[in-house]
């Protein structure tokens, strides 16, 4: 695996994912039963968008799911207080081959991960009578992608008792997600080499901050990235 220290939204680490699969949607790919997902085509136009134009294409992101990653801190330390433990700062891991990645929300110790949700009060208590088998695919794809044994999957609601569910790496499963990956992989190259042999042309990465291409853009971190000479 390949660990990247870039910040989180900063455009290193939008470049770094920009047109390749990652754990959260993993989903768009192989189901939670282990079979090639119906959405997989739709995904793949999404990912072909992403590498022609040089910008994220965020499928299935909310308003909702922004504010749960800006109230992640707190989850976060309050699942170390009530484990006892430390967590690292979760980073961007990418495949051996680069061509997939996970994000996960913490590292802790030397086997584990943590996924954290922060959820509203309705939600969080429908999280916590739920199986969890909605989020298998992605806690799956992280146990795979970063090698790791086991993670914890943290629903979070300052109103409400918490909720941990410890889950293992599932063999049987991840060697279904991984065949699924390489199918999809193998799909999305063959269809982006005959995009480029047809004359298309990539447009070049998109600053988060100034929102036009990162060449142009007059931001402190695209100046800093030019003297750099990136």
């Amino acid at each position: 695996m390949i660990v990247l220290q870039h910040a989180y939204g900063s455009l290193e680490w939008i470049e770094a994912r920009l047109a390749i699969p990652t754990a959260s949607e993993f989903d768009k790919i192989v189901t939670a039963g282990g079979k090639f997902s119906e959405q997989s085509r739709t995904y793949m136009y999404a990912k072909l968008a992403e590498y022609f134009v040089g910008e994220q294409v965020n499928v299935g992101s909310s308003a909702y799911m922004e504010r749960g990653k800006e109230l992640e801190p707190a989850a976060i330390a309050d699942y170390e207080w009530e484990h006892r433990t430390e967590v690292e700062p979760g980073r961007l891991v990418l495949r051996d081959d680069g061509k997939c990645g996970a994000s996960p929300d913490g590292f802790v110790g030397a086997a584990g991960l943590l996924e954290s949700k922060e959820f509203g009060i309705v939600n969080h208590v429908g999280r916590c009578l739920a199986d969890g088998s909605d989020y298998r695919v992605q806690v799956q794809g992280q146990l795979y992608v970063c090698g790791r044994e086991w993670c914890d999957r943290y629903s979070h609601n300052a109103s409400f008792p918490s909720q941990t569910v410890r889950v293992f790496r599932d063999e049987e499963f991840i060697a279904k997600l991984a065949a699924g990956l390489n199918q999809f992989i193998e799909r999305f190259e063959a269809a982006r080499d005959k995009l480029l042999a047809d004359g298309w042309q990539r447009l070049g990465l998109r600053c988060p901050v100034g929102g036009v291409k990162a060449s142009i853009c007059r931001c402190a971190s695209c100046e800093a990235r030019r003297k750099e000479g990136i």
